[in-house]
């Protein structure tokens, strides 16, 4: 059975490990009640590289379509630095996957894309999108 996740993220980057399952289970990034400024419960964050950087919260976007996103948040990161936020104790096998998320700022870098075998910030796959 596949699950599905969806959600209105901004530069999100999923870590997912794959694991045996026998029901089917939806995931989804709800900020409809998180508070902004926040990371939400439940994700924590990462980076590849050396630097300051990797700063997310949930923030105002009334393009969202809850009118809120998961988005990352500092211009400071150097070259290379990928900041990751990842979602804590999922583990899901036969997924299919919704993101949704847009550049707004970056001076080095405004990609992003869901990143699935996150065994830590240096070991991981990405379905990377450059704007």
């Amino acid at each position: 059975m596949k699950r599905a996740i969806s959600g209105w993220v901004a530069l999100v980057l999923l870590g997912m490990l794959p694991s045996p399952s026998i029901t089917a289970e939806t995931f989804c990034l709800n900020l409809e009640t998180a508070t902004t400024r926040e990371l939400p419960a439940g994700w924590s964050v990462a980076k590849t590289g050396e630097g300051p950087g990797g700063v997310w919260a949930v923030v105002e976007d009334t393009t969202a379509p809850e009118g809120k996103a998961l988005a990352q948040t500092s211009d400071q990161s150097p070259n290379p630095l990928f900041c990751l936020c990842i979602a804590d104790g999922t583990s899901f096998k036969d997924l299919e996957l919704t993101v949704s998320f847009k550049a707004v700022a970056g001076k080095l870098d405004q990609g992003g894309g869901p990143v699935w075998r996150y065994q830590d910030a240096n070991n991981y796959y990405i379905a990377r999108m450059n704007p």
